[in-house]
């Protein structure tokens, strides 16, 4: 028996590929209404961190950056295995252009308002320009806050195209899921056999491209906890075998640093529980609606009887809900909160 599907217009499912960027936004607006009370730079830690010259090395720098280089690695990973799923779905352009098309917007407006000022942007401001204040203030930072072109510091260069590349990864994630769950749409009529072999293939198809993104935005998590653990390291490596000047003293260094890794902690399981989102948000819709039309495809199956063995084929295949393949993806849909308070637990261990 043949098994006809409706067809809907590709807005639609464009739409799922705007919908990854929500939590990114919804975050931005939470920071500004929340800015008062968010953990961010004070004038008492740039004044205990004045008169202080910690040794002329910054501590993580180098472990910093290695960890931009691992997640550009897992945002390029990501990024060609959307490329490529791409090119096998229906209207693969038009889902790839939006995609792209997202991605620069976002990488603009954050080139505009970093160009401009990042003191009344929340954002910015709590997650970037408090940590590179802190960084400059504490002189270990060295070469890492000065300028190579204009305003560009080879920090701010670091930390921009590590966002840019998890939002290109991020977009085209969302691209490829939702031009493969447009492809459950398409107007052929199918056989029983055909249609099944379709919804484990688009399955298939979305689970890979999760597990990539959910890879990108672990190693996001990561080194995003590392950069705003720097300065608290910094303040570790005080060299107090010279007297400090007032007002600065080892009580209050050690009360600077501890407050430092506190909001250092704070922003890391932030940042993490929005990564989540967008996870969800990318692949975890689409996920959804490949659910809802094998559940469809059930129902419509006849004889009934026929149907169990479907079902047991389809959530073999992680097409429905229950087995061993949905767990794995329930993992890899918390994997970045999860690796939140593992990182800081390191973080503090390593001191």
């Amino acid at each position: 028996m043949a098994q006809g599907v409706s067809r809907r217009p590709p807005s639609r499912f464009l739409l799922l590929v705007l919908a990854a960027a929500l939590p990114l936004l919804l975050a931005v607006v939470l920071l500004q209404l929340i800015a008062p009370a968010a953990p961010q730079v004070g004038p008492a830690d740039l004044a205990a961190l004045a008169p202080v010259k910690v040794r002329p090395y910054l501590p993580g720098a180098l472990a910093y950056a290695a960890l931009i280089l691992v997640h550009l690695l897992a945002c390029a990973t990501a990024i060609t295995l959307a490329a490529l799923t791409l090119r096998v779905g229906p209207r693969g352009r038009a889902f790839a252009l939006t995609g792209l098309l997202m991605t620069l917007g976002l990488a603009i407006a954050i080139l505009l308002l970093r160009a401009t000022s990042d003191s009344g942007f929340a954002a910015l401001r709590v997650s970037y320009g408090g940590i590179r204040d802190l960084l400059a203030a504490s002189g270990a930072a060295g070469e890492l806050v000065l300028p190579m072109a204009g305003p560009l510091t080879p920090l701010a260069l670091s930390a921009y195209a590590a966002t840019v590349a998890g939002i290109a990864a991020v977009s085209l994630t969302a691209a490829a899921a939702a031009s493969q769950v447009w492809n459950l749409y398409g107007p052929q009529r199918l056989s029983e056999e055909d249609a099944e072999a379709r919804l484990c293939l688009v399955n298939a198809r979305i689970r890979r491209c999760a597990y990539a993104l959910s890879l990108v935005l672990v190693t996001s998590t990561v080194s995003a906890s590392h950069f705003f653990g720097l300065p608290a390291r910094a303040l570790a490596r005080v060299n107090l075998d010279k007297p400090l000047i007032p007002p600065a003293s080892p009580a209050l260094l050690e009360a600077t640093q501890a407050r430092l890794a506190e909001m250092a902690s704070e922003l890391t399981f932030f940042w993490a529980a929005v990564y989540t989102l967008t996870l969800i948000a990318a692949v975890g819709i689409p996920l959804l609606l490949v659910q809802k039309q094998a559940h469809e495809f059930l129902e419509a199956l006849r004889p009934p009887e026929r149907a169990l063995e479907t079902r047991r084929r389809l959530s073999e295949a992680g097409a429905l809900s229950g087995g061993g393949e949905q767990a794995k993806m329930l993992l890899a849909f918390v994997a970045p909160l999860l690796s939140a308070p593992v990182t800081n637990l390191l973080q503090a261990a390593t001191g």
